[in-house]
């Protein structure tokens, strides 16, 4: 977007200038000031939305840009006058890009989010106040950690680095479609000082837990004490690895059905899509709920994106 051009709201935005400074070197770049950064943000999610509702035939919903700069404003507003975080005005503008194409496809976050733009510079074992603060430590994430018995929180490793067949592990992770990921550990280790190694359950990956090495996933048939130990898609049913539920079969939870079906009354039953009617005895898709009879998405920090749509 160039200097002079309107923002969604038909205000005028400009874009400054200016030199960042990445690890002491000076580097040339069109930047985003900080002051600008709320209304920029504003501005390429609006424009999107309305790229999303105008393929629906529908306006975007009222009090949505307000919504979005509030949501930015309350989120990442302290991220600017942290001395433990610096920020990078030239990858401001990319963050802008990609959160403008997933809203574009009516694909909106659902809280205000630049990951790349936010970098922490606490060391592992340093005292924190929030996980932005704390640096990358060997490659591996980290987080800001309160459950130690200093009463202090400090910077720690999350989830460490992932480990392929044969190394040494202390848990296995597994990361999901619509982001986030969910890690089970079977050995301890000091998240302070050390960078800990996982197994990737997409790659068919565990941790063993008693070698504590990355062994193979198993597969249908083979026995099991929890689903954590099959090949991604089965279930554990009978301390044995199976195929997940097709529609009509038999179930006890949830994930005894394959993904597009939920567990209704111990059968694996069709889920509803957003706009229909809904029960108690009916489960609506997945990220939506039944609401007054209906299943509507569920909204994040801005609601929906067009007016008289259920997204």
């Amino acid at each position: 977007m160039g200097a002079g051009d309107g923002g969604a709201d038909g205000t005028s935005t400009t874009q400054d200038a200016t030199t960042v400074r990445d690890g002491g070197a000076s580097v040339g770049a069109t930047a985003v000031s900080a002051a600008d950064f709320a209304k920029r943000y504003t501005d390429a999610f609006c424009r999107a939305a309305v790229t999303c509702c105008d393929e629906r035939g529908m306006p975007i919903e009222a009090g949505l840009c307000d919504a979005v700069e509030s949501a930015v404003r309350q989120d990442l507003a302290s991220y600017f006058t942290n001395s433990s975080v610096i920020y990078d005005p030239a990858a401001a503008g990319e963050c802008f890009a990609r959160v403008g194409a997933d809203v574009a496809a009516c694909m909106a976050p659902t809280r205000p989010s630049c990951p790349d733009v936010f970098t922490g510079t606490l060391g592992l074992g340093e005292r924190c106040d929030s996980g932005v603060e704390c640096a990358r430590a060997d490659g591996a994430d980290t987080a800001c950690d309160d459950s130690g018995d200093t009463g202090q929180s400090i910077c720690v490793v999350d989830v460490g680095l992932p480990a392929s067949l044969g190394e040494a592990c202390v848990g296995s992770c597994e990361h999901h479609d619509e982001g986030g990921v969910t890690c089970s550990f079977v050995a301890p280790f000091d998240a302070s000082s050390e960078v800990p190694r996982h197994c990737l359950r997409g790659q068919g990956a565990r941790c063993d837990g008693v070698a504590l090495i990355c062994v193979p996933l198993k597969v249908t048939g083979e026995q099991c004490l929890s689903e954590r130990e099959c090949t991604v898609g089965l279930r554990c049913e009978g301390r044995t690895c199976q195929q997940r539920g097709t529609a009509g079969e038999t179930c006890g939870s949830d994930t005894g059905c394959v993904d597009e079906l939920a567990c209704i009354e111990s059968a694996c039953a069709p889920r509803v899509a957003d706009g229909q009617a809904c029960t108690p005895a009916v489960a609506c898709a997945r990220g939506s709920l039944c609401r007054d009879g209906v299943c509507v998405a569920l909204g994040g920090a801005y609601g929906r994106l067009c007016r008289g749509d259920f997204n």
